[in-house]
């Protein structure tokens, strides 16, 4: 049974490979979540621009127009989006990747394929630490 404090969670889903995207958005929808899908960093931007306020990104790195990494750098100049927390899920496993990500700013990196278990843990233990952090102060 779904939780109302799920269902009002909001994930802006941010990758260019349509059937990654169409897997990633059944599966939030089934967990409860609403999201909302993005082809590339810059076409999120718009979208944050235009005032959707998600609480959590999903983030590829590697992807047309604007990647990943220039998305975070974009996020980070942005006072009013730098905290938007985001988890990036990308084909990248190397350490140096990791590293680009957490360095701008991403609270989490998946490699894909990722298993839906560990996606939506990762997106509960995230979203538990904003909102602790949101209560707190």
């Amino acid at each position: 049974m779904r939780s109302n404090a799920v269902m009002a969670r909001k994930i802006l889903l941010v990758e260019d490979q349509k059937s990654v995207a169409a897997m990633t958005g059944r599966m939030l929808n089934d967990a409860g979540y609403q999201y909302r899908h993005a082809h590339n960093g810059q076409e999120a931007i718009e979208l944050l621009r235009n005032g959707v306020r998600p609480d959590l990104i999903l983030l590829d790195i590697v992807m047309p127009v604007m990647g990943g990494y220039e998305f975070l750098d974009e996020l980070n100049g942005n006072e009013a989006l730098r905290e938007l927390p985001v988890i990036m899920l990308t084909g990248l496993g190397e350490a140096t990747a990791v590293l680009n990500a957490v360095r701008r700013g991403a609270v989490d990196y998946l490699t894909k394929p990722v298993e839906p278990e560990v996606l939506l843990a990762c997106i509960g233990r995230v979203l538990a630490v904003k909102e602790s952090e949101s209560a707190n102060g």
